[in-house]
């Protein structure tokens, strides 16, 4: 037994003495290779993308070997232990030089674009003085134009370069637990901020040459939405401007009060609002301060365009309207979301902070131009004067300040405190694609969104507090559903607050068949003491059913607005079918309302995300309690 015992050790001594002699030296090549690409991407952070190429050839070089060293253990890859080695040791090869790879593409990039910027200033002197407005602006015209032409050219190279880094982490992570995972992971980890940086940076990368103004030049309307006044794109359209972009550069900025230009069409036909505003509002055309009405962006932003066009014809006659390429509607959220990272910003002696913005201008442009004797139709000026300085601060960020920008516009872009909408298709199909538009989403899976509209509450909607309750649960063959929303009037009769008037449409899928509808009224408590109650509206729009009813709620006072329906046959089958998925859609310009669900599809609950406390576990409901801070994605296997 003991000669047997022997002669197999010796045979497996034979056996791994080539696997140590060609793995050690591969390892050893793989450890140099992960601290110099380690090393290349802290030096391309710092600017020293010289040093980083270099580091980055180096890297590439040692994985090369390594690789080559293993690959020469190829024949022992169908072999017990030693062949899920080599499998293993393959596989961080691969994110090493897939890593490398990528990493050299976006320095190549970082290469050409600072020599495109060499005849003002480096990359390097731009992070060293955290001042990069000052180095883009010192450019002459044909070398901002020559840095946007490398942008557009570099594009496939960025794509490729995040293709790669993502493809080497994928690598990485699906390879079992060995020496090799462990002391490669600093290295996973840099590459997956590299990954991060570029996924960011590739929509920007594929749409802003042309968004601003290369190679001709880009005019926006541009549209400030009080979301202290609801409507359904997110608040009303008390202030546009004309924004001309040439080459990176903003050319000119206008803004004037919306009434400016819907004044000279009052007396001429225009075209028969909404029924909603009609009924609420008293009005019986519809003008551009108004024409944000459907919650898909796009379908209001090609109005909005529509109606700018028509009234602009006739206030400044056909030869003065602009061509127009888009639309950029912003909310206060935005602006108070700015000034925390640039600081306050003064107009007119008034230093506006993020605490005081919105409270401020509105007592500015609603009371305060009467006490400094303005005329009404200069009450809005001070909006242009803002914005100006706030566009001078933010020329003027620092390299840090401009990193934390980018994620303050990722955030509100998410939050729909921001969107766009471009005439140009391929501008448009980016934004789409990268969730700039704000446009209704077109999911097959149950889809759920309340939109609100103030109509004449003043600026109410700052002192509304809000919950969404969802419900579904059996009903013989189907199911039935109720989509509740409790308002909250925490305010009082001021200048501004006052009883809270809201046309609520509720989206869901095409369908849904309405039950009732309670909590419903036909008026306000003004218009009718007796607040009788009303009835619900019903269609089909954007591909969804819809249900609408009006609801008046006085100030101090709580009420309920809730639609009960049957829910749509596509749904009941998916959750019949044994997974459900729900989607649900914050409206543009809201903050966080309230949301919770309990969901009923008469079947046990097998897992679920987000998950439920587990206190709600083991029956067949969905509980959740969430917000909708932004769209919220649910998703249950029974």
């Amino acid at each position: 037994m003991a000669e047997v015992t022997l002669v197999f050790m010796v045979v497996a001594a034979i056996a791994v003495l080539p696997v140590v002699a060609l793995a050690t030296p591969s390892y050893l090549h793989a450890v140099k290779g992960r601290d110099a690409l380690t090393e290349s991407i802290e030096l391309a952070k710092a600017g020293e993308f010289s040093l980083a190429s270099s580091k980055a050839e180096t890297s590439s070089d040692e994985f090369a070997v390594a690789g080559d060293r293993v690959g020469r253990l190829g024949f022992l890859r169908y072999l017990p232990v030693l062949g899920g080695y080599v499998e293993s040791a393959e596989a961080f090869l691969l994110t090493g030089e897939r890593g490398a790879l990528a990493v050299s593409d976006v320095l190549a990039v970082a290469a050409e674009m600072t020599a495109t910027m060499g005849e003002a200033e480096s990359l390097q002197r731009v992070i060293a003085t955290a001042d990069i407005s000052a180095v883009f602006s010192d450019l002459r015209p044909e070398s901002r134009q020559k840095l946007l032409s490398a942008f557009v050219v570099n594009i496939p190279k960025l794509r490729s370069a995040s293709e790669q880094a993502s493809l080497a982490i994928s690598a990485f992570d699906s390879a079992p637990m060995s020496a090799f995972k462990r002391d490669l992971m600093p290295m996973r980890d840099r590459l997956d901020s590299v990954r991060e940086v570029l996924v960011a940076a590739l929509p920007a990368a594929e749409t802003l040459p042309a968004a601003m103004g290369y190679p001709e030049a880009r005019n926006y309307l541009i549209f400030f939405q009080n979301n202290t006044e609801l409507r359904p794109t997110g608040g009303f359209l008390g202030v546009y401007g004309l924004i001309k972009v040439k080459d990176a550069e903003i050319v000119s900025v206008e803004t004037d009060d919306i009434y400016a230009i819907d004044g000279p069409s009052m007396g001429l036909a225009r075209p028969r609002p909404p029924e909603p505003l009609v009924r609420y509002l008293g009005v019986s055309k519809w003008f551009l301060r108004d024409a944000n009405w459907s919650p898909d962006f796009p379908t209001s932003a090609a109005r909005m365009l529509q109606f700018f066009r028509e009234e602009a014809r006739v206030a400044w006659g056909a030869a003065g309207v602009p061509e127009v390429h888009g639309i950029i509607v912003i909310d206060p959220e935005l602006v108070k979301d700015i000034m925390k990272v640039v600081g306050p910003v003064a107009a007119d002696d008034i230093v506006f902070t993020p605490d005081n913005f919105v409270d401020q201008l509105e007592y500015e442009v609603e009371r305060g131009f009467a006490v400094d004797g303005l005329p009404t139709e200069e009450r809005k000026g001070i909006v242009g004067r803002l914005t100006g300085n706030m566009m001078d601060r933010l020329g003027r960020a620092s390299f840090d300040e401009l990193s934390q920008l980018v994620q303050v516009f990722e955030e509100n872009v998410r939050e729909k405190h921001v969107m766009f909408w471009f005439t140009d298709p391929t501008l448009q199909s980016m934004a789409v694609r990268n969730g700039w538009a704000g446009e209704v989403k077109t999911v097959t899976d149950d889809y759920v969104q309340v939109i609100d509209a103030n109509l004449a509450s003043l600026k109410t909607d700052q002192a509304m507090r809000r919950t969404v309750h969802y419900k579904v649960s059996p009903d013989g063959d189907g199911f039935i559903g109720s989509v509740a929303i409790d308002y909250e009037n925490l305010g009082s009769f001021t200048w501004k607050t006052t009883r809270y008037r809201t046309y609520t449409r509720v989206y869901l899928p095409a369908g849904s068949e309405l039950i009732e509808v309670k909590g419903a009224m036909s008026d306000d408590k003004l218009k009718d003491p007796r607040r009788l109650p009303g009835e619900a509206d019903s269609g089909e729009e954007l591909g969804r059913a819809w249900f609408g009813a009006f609801i008046s709620v006085e100030p101090q006072e709580k009420r309920t607005l809730e639609f009960r329906f049957k829910v749509a046959p596509d749904v009941a089958r998916f959750a019949q079918a044994g997974e459900y998925r729900l989607y649900f859609a914050k409206q543009p310009g809201t903050l966080a309302h309230g949301l919770t669900l309990d969901l009923n599809f008469g079947k046990k609950l097998r897992n679920a995300e987000p998950p439920e406390d587990p206190s709600e576990w083991g029956d067949q409901h969905y509980k959740l309690t969430s917000d909708l801070r932004e769209d919220r994605v649910f998703r249950v296997v029974y």
